[in-house]
């Protein structure tokens, strides 16, 4: 006689699977699976999100309408500043990469938005997030004058030789 085989197939969680006759140790595997595929999305969605905006910075560059991306710097300038995670540093990400493909042809005034947002996340714990809003704050220092970068390095330099 063939030993009846329960159908598991249909549990959609792991507590189901268990109410179906699945083993207890095969729903903490299932669950963890889950955790895992979770991330994975996450990361993904975040990636994602990434190259879509570096899309649109790409053809917003190509067409010259530098009108467009200043409201979205200052929406970037404004989610680093105020998100965490993978979600800051995507905006981060796609911030510096704006710097560094239009930051020339925007205003000054706009590039020092941006310098004083990024100033404020290099003195952040995460060092991942701390080397990324260096790397911007070094491209908009570059974009500016002279003096004004003489100025921010100044601004750095100057709390730590306070201590």
């Amino acid at each position: 006689m063939q030993a009846s085989r329960r159908d598991t197939s249909r549990a959609s969680t792991p507590e189901m699977y268990v109410e179906c006759g699945g083993s207890d140790e095969r729903a903490t595997r299932r669950r963890s699976n889950a955790a895992v595929a979770l991330a994975d999305l996450d990361a993904q969605a975040y990636d994602a999100v990434a190259l879509t905006m570096l899309d649109i910075v790409a053809s917003l560059s190509a067409s010259s309408q530098l009108r467009s991306i200043v409201p979205l710097i200052a929406e970037l300038t404004d989610k680093a500043a105020s998100t965490t995670g993978g979600v800051q540093e995507a905006n981060l990400d796609v911030l510096v990469a704006i710097l560094t493909r239009v930051g020339a042809k925007v205003s000054a005034l706009t590039v020092h938005a941006v310098e004083d947002t990024l100033r404020g996340l290099v003195v952040t714990d995460d060092d991942l997030l701390r080397v990324r809003a260096g790397n911007g704050l070094a491209h908009a220092v570059s974009l500016s004058s002279e003096e004004h970068g003489v100025a921010m390095v100044e601004k750095l330099v100057q709390p730590s030789t306070e201590l």
